[in-house]
């Protein structure tokens, strides 16, 4: 990675889809947003700010360090066993994801 960098938006001017969940970050709603550089291409996401928190954290559950790379597991492809551990930790995120007290 030539470069990465990461800041939050206070209120979005227009809607963005969150890289993490799918689902739309709507206008004015604070927002997390990434830009980076790898292998000569340049890459930008942005995030719901509490599924960029969940998608960090289960990284660092896993304990992957790096933000991107082979190893770094999407909210997009959270696997069934990391179910009841988005529940407890990041309801928010879970609700979005169409998780919830049935997944317990």
């Amino acid at each position: 990675m030539s470069f990465s960098r990461e800041w939050t938006v206070r209120a979005t001017r227009k809607q963005r889809m969150c890289c993490a969940c799918r689902k739309p970050i709507n206008l004015g709603s604070p927002a997390r947003e990434w830009a980076g550089m790898s292998d000569g291409e340049f890459f930008t996401a942005s995030y719901h700010v509490e599924c960029r928190a969940a998608e960090i954290a289960l990284n660092e559950l896993r304990e992957f360090s790096a933000f991107w790379g082979d190893e770094w597991t999407t909210l997009e492809s959270i696997e069934s066993e990391d179910h009841e551990w988005l529940v407890a930790e990041h309801p928010v995120v879970a609700a979005r994801l169409g998780l919830g007290e049935c997944e317990r």
